[in-house]
Formats: structure tokens, sequence, C-alpha cells
């Protein structure tokens, strides 16, 4: 879906009732308003779970694409994950409730060689630094399942966690190859871990990128009904 193509999407709902916009994006062609129909969805849990408000009260005030600034960044060859981090960045500190990117299509007429998603769950961490396993003191590294001690280096600006302070976390994914009973080796693109309080209960109310299927074994199941992909 193009830049082009959302903003003419965005233009029919904004600034009407939830339930109008749910109407005008059910009549449209699925592929123009899927993506846009998600971030709907998604806005209006985060609004009734965070601040109790009633579906019938939302109203979409504000709704932007941000493709200009992503692909100003990608010209000025900045890595593709660094640009979107920014972009996701800049985005919740305006208190958006959902956000989702995907990079691809051309720039300055040339193919863009991959194409790329992030995604970030609510919680505002960012990047996180291991200070001890829990149950497994003279455990070098922690793997999947695993509830560690951790730092929060880089967070959000202004929301509610902020950086320094210390949490417990659920390793959920994992760079380190995991061979699994059938012989199958799975390897994960990056390291993730989600936050979660005294009770085990996680922060965020979303979360975002696929997950271990090892957590259902461990019976984590809180994380695992949040998380869109198990595999």
């Amino acid at each position: 879906m193009s830049a082009d193509k959302a903003r003419r999407v965005i233009d029919q709902i904004r600034g009407r009732s939830y339930e109008e916009t749910l109407m005008i994006l059910e009549l449209m062609p699925y592929r123009a308003c899927y993506p846009i129909l998600k971030l709907v969805y998604s806005a209006a849990a985060n609004a009734s779970y965070n601040m109790g408000s009633s579906e019938t009260n939302l109203v979409i005030s504000k709704a932007e694409v941000n493709g200009e600034f992503i692909a100003g960044q990608l010209k000025n060859r900045v890595s593709f994950r660094k640009a979107m981090k920014k972009a996701i960045e800049l985005t919740e500190q305006a208190d958006t409730k959902g956000i989702q990117i995907q990079i691809a299509g051309r720039i300055d007429g040339k193919e863009i060689a991959r194409v790329e998603w992030i995604r970030e769950d609510n919680s505002r961490a960012r990047e996180l630094m291991c200070i001890r396993i829990i149950g497994a003191s003279n455990h070098r590294y922690a793997h999947i399942g695993d509830v560690i001690v951790a730092v929060i280096k880089e967070a959000v600006p202004n929301m509610l966690l902020e950086r320094s302070e210390v949490f417990r976390v659920v390793i959920v994914r994992t760079c380190k190859e995991l061979k699994r009973d059938n012989g199958i080796i799975i390897r994960y693109d990056d390291n993730a871990a989600v936050v979660i309080d005294q009770e085990g209960n996680p922060k965020g109310t979303r979360i975002f990128g696929a997950i271990a299927r090892e957590l259902r074994e461990l019976n984590i199941t809180k994380i695992v009904s949040l998380a869109p992909e198990v595999l």
C-alpha cells in the first residue's frame, strides 16, 4: 500500500467517530483499508485498556503517514532499522496508540533492495541490559522462557517506563540457535523480551513480532495470548 493511497483513506476517516470509521473502512477495497483498519482496532483497544474509554466516545482526531521522513533518511544512507526506530520514537512521543511500518518500493527510481518490517510493543522500553537470571544465578546467558532482572538502557521519553529503571522481563526470542526435540534448528533475527510485573503479567497491552512456541510449553500463556505469531 503506497503512502498516497494511505493518505486518501485517512482523509476519509479523520475527525469521524470510531463507529463511522469502521463503517467507511468496511466499504472500501480490502487491500486499501486493511492496514488502516488494524491500526484503528489497535488504538481503540489501547484506549479502552489504558484509559477506560468507551468505543462509542472515540474519535479519530489525528492520523498521519510519515513515509517521507523514512525515505529521506534512506536516501542519506541511514540504515533501515535505525530509520524506522527513529520514526516510531517520534510518533510515540505524540502519544500514538498504534504504529506499523513497512519499507518497500522505489527511491529516486531505484528499487529498494529488500523489504523490512519493524514492530514494537507499547511498553515503551527499547533496549534492556540483563543483570541476573532468576533461578539460575550460575548461568552466563539467558535462554527463551527465562525470567531475568534487567535495567532499561533506552526508552521512549516522557512515558511510563524510564531509563535506568529495573524490571523483570521474559525472554521471548533470541539470535542464538535453538535446537528442538524434532531436530529442527531455529534462529530469530533479534533478541527480544517482554517487560512483566511481579505477578508475571505483561506491562504492555500488545506484543509485535513472532515469539517462540517454547513459551507455550512453559505455560507462559499471558504473553502467548498477546502475540500475533508463535513459531
